[in-house]
């Protein structure tokens, strides 16, 4: 899911009359969603196969 988010950043990078005030709300959507994928599963899947939580109490807030 991450490729789908680039793409949707990519339209509206391609296509100015896109940023709207409301279409703010798809591109900040668009970010977030891609540091999620990018950071908080793969350490939550990291954690789930070591049985425990590894990155301590920094790894924990960086999942804030």
């Amino acid at each position: 899911f991450i490729f789908s988010n680039i793409v949707v950043l990519g339209i509206f990078v391609k296509y100015k009359e896109l940023r709207t005030a409301t279409n703010a709300i798809i591109i900040n959507l668009a970010f977030t969603d891609i540091g999620v994928g990018g950071i908080g599963y793969p350490m939550s899947a990291a954690s789930d196969l070591h049985g425990s939580w590894k990155f301590g109490y920094t790894g924990c807030q960086v999942l804030q």
